[in-house]
């Protein structure tokens, strides 16, 4: 296989080298191989034709003058320069050869060639590279090109690098004489050392700008790499493997910059000579270092430290050197380093080969990159001997970037499949140890439900009064021990809870001194034995906006750390108050706390040291909850203290803007169940029974969401019965169903003898009791029961009685909300979760059986209402008809006046007219008294239709339009009227009561108008505006003057308002009478 790879690998290397060889656009600018010779100082160029031939090396023997600087004008004359030998170009003066020995490294001298037969009649360039370490060039007595200033001594040279440059120059008659200057005082090497290129400037220019493309798409992919490596390691700052890859990648793209083209010497032209020395040598000792430190980090296990140490001092001596020294000094040390570099990079190619046979994840991929850096150094030290251009060198390292780029995505793509598999693997068992949790605690819930209860019976029962003061003590200690382990289960769960964002808050109004009260009490034992004193300096009045039970569970975190850490004096809990903040501080006298420990104890699992937790114990979670539930209320938490004087803790809750309604959610309070139920606060000596499993600090999540509000007064010893009233024998029945036999013996003992208790272990014989008729005012029933489950019971009972009939409360010792939701399905009224104290069961058996007993008679107080509520709609349906009665003869009225009295206005006019008419004109007059004949029959058709609700069939599908025409038409035939209108057709039809006062706005008006107005000329308008519809009839008559309404006005103007529109009526400048209405339209398609 891993030959495989590596002739694949082999083969991709000699095609990239091919195609950097191949011809493209620089075809033109790729020298001659077969360029003429440079004899002596001279080259005949007849045969070469530079558009054809491309451009030609200038590489041979030239003229050389040592320690002279001659310019054109030295060979004008007829005494030509003596003292001139022969030097190879390229070559530096110190190489030593066959007819002359090796020359100081510093010195100056002039080279010259005489160029002749030049055909080419086009514009000629030269260009050239960088001559060390100054020069001056002459092409026919012209100076054409300086870099740096050549000189006879250090103090007048001037050293420069320059970049790759194109001269063009003038032939003259096919001639050239080129003269260079050269001078170095500087480099440990001196003279013409790159080959000088001649041919057409366009040749030469387009070679330039390959070598500057190659230039640029090196540097630019080397520095995106190195970029994109960077963010990858300050992603993952453990993986070094990416930072050593992107320095590499950062020193090999400013290198780019610095050899083939120096394109930095076009951008920085001033750049000093050293100063471009000491960054060509630092990048390639850097990057060269950051590749080895590359390939450690790739294969640990494999490559030596010591390679990579002793590697790593050796290029520190380097890096050290190159900038204290000038680079005369620390060139001396580059032939160290290329051998031991040569010796760090076959180690590094043998490591990848070992990983390789190991099979480790990108040993392949490491050693293809090694054969293309081999492959191209190979075709450079070679192929560039014989004369071949360009170098590969640089293709080749820009090859091994793009292949170690490849490797390293490929590593962190495995490494996110390995996290997303550990991380799901993590998910999985993060839910296993939550289902862990969930069972354990029902499993010690179990027994902590036995031993507290029991515990409380003895103390509180007949027994409690026959013991002794120490066996009292000794069952207190018991219950006290037994609640601090249920603490130790919550805060476990709690941790859970408040890590998955689970908590929920449910704040009431607390009143601080009250609660503190409580925490102190639940506490004293622990405190009277150490012999401390617990004291409460909070304000009596001081409230805040909190959750109780998590208040609680705050308070008992911190006050009993300071208990327990604390060995003599006191604690003590203050309170003030700050802006709309309450500040509250646990001040104790114990061990204390070192400053560097203050910033972590309230970190998860923090303790102060070792011996503290063998001499006090705890688990290191209790002030880290507390810390997140201050957080959750919106305040913050800090600790001050003193070593061996002691410890402060506070923090801050905000204060309560006003009193919560119908209770306070304090400890010393009781709320209010009803009108008739009287509360007080409890007293003093059951204050520890009555709520001693609230020191669970029971959550929502841990008590379902149970608030103090609900508790009522309980006797101590036994349960007030849910009705005062009650004798003896009208004790409620109380069904209890739990698998356990302590648990029922514990329950038992809570309710004593203030139920009819029927209790058994056996889930079947609790459903036989039911079935068989046995109706219990309340049920409490286990949750988890082998056979038939608490579930199954409450389902029986709910197909009997509901909710409001017989009260189902759970108990169960796990705390998960799906048994919670279950539970409510089945019909449960409550959930509660062991232990349970007795006052608070009591209180929620009391509570229940209260709201049973309203329940029932509130269905009482139903029926009966029900009842008169029957006897009243019967009344109002007697008056309803009556009503209905009513407004019928009221819109026969109506239809009266509006239609028969317009019939028989006409009726009038067209009576009087052919009175006129009937000596002069009697056939005129007989035609009028037939329209009288016809206005008469339609108006008793209209009173019928009125009184008998007679609807023609045609009149919902007559557009209103339409229905406007024809009365106008009728009116002006039969009343002998004029009537100008203006009907604009609406964009829909109206509502019908709608139609109906537009149609009477013209039916009413011009009856009015003929009858009161004298009136023979109306105008009237129907128009659509954005505000509404607007309807206007003016006629010429007699002004409308009378204060009040007539009947039809009236009730013209009463419709309009009624749609929100606006009716006026009045003289238009003292003349006739303006009828106008403005209202909304109502389509008649968007009614519901």
């Amino acid at each position: 296989m891993i030959r495989i790879v590596v002739s694949f690998f082999l083969l991709l290397t000699l095609g990239v080298s091919s195609l950097s060889l191949a011809p493209g656009d620089a075809t033109a600018a790729q020298p001659n191989d077969g360029s003429p010779a440079i004899i002596d100082g001279s080259i005949d160029l007849a045969d070469w034709d530079a558009s054809e031939d491309g451009p030609i090396k200038l590489d041979g023997r030239w003229s050389f003058y040592w320690q002279q600087l001659l310019t054109p004008s030295d060979w004008s004359g007829v005494n030509v320069p003596s003292g001139g030998s022969y030097m190879q170009v390229p070559s530096f003066w110190t190489k030593s050869s066959a007819s002359a020995p090796g020359r100081s490294a510093t010195g100056y001298a002039t080279y010259r060639l005489h160029v002749t037969s030049i055909r080419n009649e086009e514009l000629l360039a030269i260009k050239l590279r960088n001559i060390y370490s100054s020069c001056s060039v002459w092409v026919n007595d012209k100076l054409v090109y300086t870099a740096g200033k050549p000189g006879v001594n250090a103090a007048s040279t001037t050293a420069r690098y320059s970049p790759s440059a194109v001269i063009p120059i003038d032939v003259k008659n096919g001639t050239l004489d080129i003269v260079i200057q050269t001078a170095n005082f500087t480099y440990p090497r001196g003279g013409i050392n790159n080959t000088l290129l001649l041919g057409t400037a366009d040749q030469l220019i387009a070679s330039r700008s390959s070598e500057l493309v190659q230039d640029f798409i090196q540097f630019g992919a080397l520095g995106m790499m190195a970029v994109y490596h960077l963010f990858l390691f300050a992603l993952r700052r453990n993986d070094r493997t990416t930072l050593n890859f992107a320095i590499f990648c950062l020193c090999m793209a400013v290198r780019a910059l610095l050899v083939n083209s120096r394109y930095i010497l076009d951008v920085f032209p001033g750049m000093s000579f050293e100063l471009f020395a000491k960054l060509s040598y630092l990048t390639v000792y850097a990057g060269f270092y950051f590749l080895v430190a590359y390939v450690h980090e790739l294969f640990p296990t494999l490559f030596s430290s010591f390679v990579r140490k002793g590697y790593g001092l050796f290029t520190l001596l380097l890096i050290a050197s190159v900038l204290v020294l000038n680079v005369q000094g620390y060139d001396h040390l580059l032939i160290p380093f290329e051998i031991l570099t040569a010796a760090a990079v076959l180690y590094s190619a043998f490591i990848a080969v070992r990983a390789a046979k190991q099979r480790q994840s990108g040993a392949l991929l490491l050693i293809g990159g090694f054969m293309v850096i081999f492959a191209t150094g190979v075709s450079d030290a070679f192929m560039r001997k014989a004369g071949h251009f360009p170098a590969l060198l640089s293709t080749g390292v820009l090859l091994f970037a793009f292949l170690q780029s490849l490797l390293l995505s490929m590593k962190f793509s495995k490494a996110f499949r390995q996290v997303e598999q550990l991380s799901e693997r993590l998910l999985s068992l993060d839910k296993l140890k939550d289902e862990f949790l969930a069972r354990t605690s029902h499993e010690l819930r179990t027994p902590l439900h036995g031993i507290i209860g029991l515990t409380e019976s003895l103390l509180d029962g007949p027994a409690g009064s026959r013991l002794s003061a120490e066996e009292n003590g000794h069952l207190q200690l018991i219950r006290s021990s037994g609640q601090r382990l249920a603490h130790l289960v919550n805060d476990i769960l709690d941790f859970s809870k408040l890590r998955n964002r689970e908590i929920q808050l449910h704040p009431v109004t607390i009143n601080v001194h009250q609660i503190v009260e409580l925490v102190l009490h639940l506490l004293r034992p622990l405190a009277e034995g150490k012999g401390l004193l617990l004291i409460n300096e909070v304000p009596p009045a001081l409230q805040v906006r909190a959750d109780e039970n998590r208040l609680h569970q705050m308070l008992h975190n911190l006050v009993g750390n300071a208990t327990k850490f604390t060995l003599q004096g006191h604690v003590v809990i203050s309170a003030r108050k700050q802006a709309r903040q309450i500040t509250i501080n646990i001040k104790d006298t114990g061990i204390g706390i070192a400053q560097e420990s203050l910033g972590v104890i309230f970190e998860s699992f923090e303790q102060l040291d070792p011996t503290t937790n063998s001499r006090f114990g705890g688990t290191g979670i209790g002030l880290s909850i507390t810390k997140k539930l201050v957080e959750l209320h919106g305040g913050r938490i800090w600790a001050e203290s003193t070593p061996g004087l002691g410890s402060s803790f506070s923090f801050t809750l905000p204060e309560a803007s006003e009193e919560t309604d119908g209770f306070m959610a304090s400890v010393g309070y009781i709320a209010r169940i009803s009108a008739n139920t009287e509360t007080a606060p409890l007293a003093s000596g059951s204050l520890q029974s009555s709520f001693a499993l609230q020191s669970e600090h029971e959550s929502p999540d841990h008590n379902n969401d149970m608030k103090t509000g609900s508790v009522v007064p309980m006797a101590q010893g036994g349960a007030l019965p849910f009705d005062s009233k009650r004798t003896s024998g009208e004790r409620p029945a109380a069904l209890i169903v739990d698998d356990d036999p302590v648990n029922l013996s514990v329950l038992a003992q809570y309710l004593g003898s203030g139920y009819d208790i029927r209790m058994t272990s056996s889930g079947h014989e609790a459903i036989g009791w039911i079935q068989a008729g046995f109706k219990p005012e309340i049920a409490l029933l286990d949750v988890m029961m082998p056979v038939v489950s608490g579930f199954e019971i409450c389902n029986e009972i709910r197909q009997l009685y509901n909710s409001g009939e017989v009260p189902v409360l759970f108990l169960t010792a796990v705390n998960q909300t799906n048994d919670l939701l279950t539970a409510y399905r089945h019909g449960a009224n409550d959930y509660m979760i062991k232990p349970i104290g007795k006052q608070e069961l009591l209180a929620r058996l009391t509570l229940h059986l209260q709201i049973a007993r309203w329940n029932a008679s509130l269905e009482q107080e139903i029926a009966v209402r029900m009842l008169a509520l029957e006897q009243t709609m019967e009344q109002r349906a007697q008056v309803m008809s009556d009503l209905s009665v009513l407004e019928e003869r009221n819109r026969i009225a109506r239809d009266i006046h509006d239609h028969v009295g317009h019939m028989l206005t006409a009726s009038i006019v067209q009576l009087e007219a052919s009175m006129t008419l009937f000596d002069h004109e009697p056939t005129l007059a007989a035609e009028r008294l037939t329209l009288v004949a016809d206005l008469m029959r339609r108006g008793l058709q209209e009173m019928r239709r009125s009184v008998r609700m007679l609807t023609d069939a045609t009149e919902d599908t007559v557009r209103l339009e339409a229905s406007l025409e024809k009365f106008i038409a009728e009116a002006t035939r039969y009343a002998g009227i004029t009537i100008d209108h203006r009907i604009e057709p609406l964009s829909a039809r109206l509502h019908p009561e709608q139609e109906k006062l537009v149609y009477r706005v013209l039916q009413e008006g011009i009856t009015n108008g003929i009858r009161h107005g004298d009136s023979r000329d109306f105008q009237f308008e129907l128009v659509e505006r954005e505000q509404g519809l607007v309807v206007k009839l003016f006629n010429s008559g007699a002004p409308y003057s009378s204060p009040i309404l007539g009947f039809g006005l009236a009730s013209m103007k009463e419709a309009a308002e009624r749609w929100g529109g606006h009716f006026h009526i009045g003289a238009v400048e003292g003349q006739g009478c303006l009828l106008e209405i403005l209202f909304p339209l109502q389509r008649s398609d968007k009614l519901a």
